[in-house]
């Protein structure tokens, strides 16, 4: 797949490529790493970002730039 650019302020849905069936009870978390704004000045928008153990569908990550 191509890169992703995204402008200063800009903000995109980026798709993982991941497809997560969690037991009930449980969920997932999508958390930035802390080089990750600090280095490249992206960071994730709704962080963490919450995956519902009956979420079904791509996993997908709100960036920022």
């Amino acid at each position: 797949e191509a890169p992703v650019v995204l402008a200063p302020r800009e903000r995109a849905l980026i798709p993982t490529g991941l497809f997560l069936e969690l037991p009930e009870g449980t969920e997932a978390q999508v958390r930035p790493r802390s080089g990750l704004a600090f280095k490249h000045g992206v960071t994730v928008l709704n962080s963490p970002g919450t995956i519902d153990a009956d979420y079904r569908g791509e996993v997908g990550v709100l960036l920022i730039n």
